[in-house]
């Protein structure tokens, strides 16, 4: 197979999703265990983590549109994401601040989801979004939960290695052969 430009890659799936759409919605599916202490991990100093103001509105109608465009689509309304900053069922929802610019964005529920808008691209692989994630990850354990869950698309790597380095255990994985197009 590897003549024909296919490689042999890890895949990672979530069951549910799996057995009903096989590769549509299949993607990294994560543990942490919160009542253990976090890793020592390097975090990044510039960075500075905080709940969400109005203020950052059009910072995060860009996050959203190019971080996370399946939620309300690659250009989101004030509307729409003012709708998300008021009325997210998120528990807790934090952004970083980077230099003086809201750069990304964070949330968990209270069943130890979490879920990601992201960094914008020209901030990432700089430590924001592990420092970001580093933080949600001291603040659910401050609310008590003992679990957090990620999941992301099986091509994002950087994620994946992220999870790896917070200590997150990946719960699903298979493997296949794949060409990257």
């Amino acid at each position: 197979m590897s003549t024909l430009g296919f490689r042999h890659e890890e895949i990672f799936y979530y069951e549910d999703y799996s057995q009903q759409e096989p590769f549509a919605f299949d993607s990294v599916y994560a543990e942490l265990d919160l009542s253990k202490p976090l890793k020592d991990i390097r975090l990044n100093p510039d960075v500075r983590v905080r709940t969400p103001r109005e203020e950052d509105l059009d910072a995060l109608i860009r996050i959203f549109g190019e971080c996370s465009p399946w939620v309300y689509g690659p250009k989101p309304s004030a509307k729409e994401v003012l709708s998300w900053l008021h009325n997210s069922r998120a528990k807790v929802t934090l952004v970083a601040e980077y230099r003086g610019e809201t750069v990304g964005a964070m949330e968990f529920f209270k069943d130890g989801r979490i879920g990601i808008p992201g960094v914008l691209p020209e901030h990432r692989r700089k430590g924001i979004g592990t420092t970001l994630f580093y933080h949600l990850l001291k603040e659910m354990q401050r609310h008590g939960l003992v679990k957090a869950v990620v999941d992301t698309g099986i091509i994002l790597r950087d994620a994946i290695r992220m999870y790896h380095r917070l200590g997150f255990h990946i719960a699903r994985r298979r493997w296949a052969w794949i060409k990257l197009m």
